[in-house]
């Protein structure tokens, strides 16, 4: 039987349901939005054109690197024993901190509602060379104030 004796043209496929729109971000593979960083580019102005692989290549960076703080912060979470299911800024500061790659690029970036759980001279002294950190200690003991006297009693 020909298909047009079933009910159906020789042009069904053109007229038949419409399949859907995949976006550039399902495309990708990616979980941020593509189409978002595609239009940041264009604001910020940083060449005449910007092309879609741009935003791709853009976008997948992003994500790869939040990846990598999550999955840090979450191995720091567990490693304190915390059975909690939630990551908590602490977390997060710990794990771009103590990371001698990521520290270097969230050297600018300021946390501003973390505790001061974290020390500086902890991460500090990961992320020198032992050198470094020996020469800074020598620094910091030669200008070292001297230590106060009784001074005068009153009597």
């Amino acid at each position: 039987m020909p298909l047009g004796a079933m009910g159906a043209s020789a042009n069904s496929g053109r007229h038949g349901f419409k399949k859907a729109g995949l976006t550039k971000q399902a495309r990708a593979g990616l979980t941020f939005p593509v189409s978002r960083m595609q239009s940041k580019l264009k604001q910020k102005k940083l060449a005449m054109r910007t092309g879609t692989l741009a935003a791709v290549y853009a976008t997948a960076v992003a994500e790869h690197i939040m990846s990598h703080v999550l999955d840090a912060a979450h191995e720091h979470s567990s490693a304190k024993g915390d059975m909690t299911r939630r990551l908590t800024i602490n977390d997060l500061v710990q794990a771009v901190r103590t990371d001698p790659d990521t520290a270097r690029l969230f050297a600018d970036f300021s946390f501003s509602t973390h505790t001061s759980a974290i020390q500086p001279r902890k991460v500090q002294k990961m992320i020198m060379t032992k050198e470094d950190w020996e020469k800074l200690q020598k620094k910091k003991e030669g200008n070292a104030p001297p230590a106060k006297s009784g001074g005068k009693k009153k009597s």
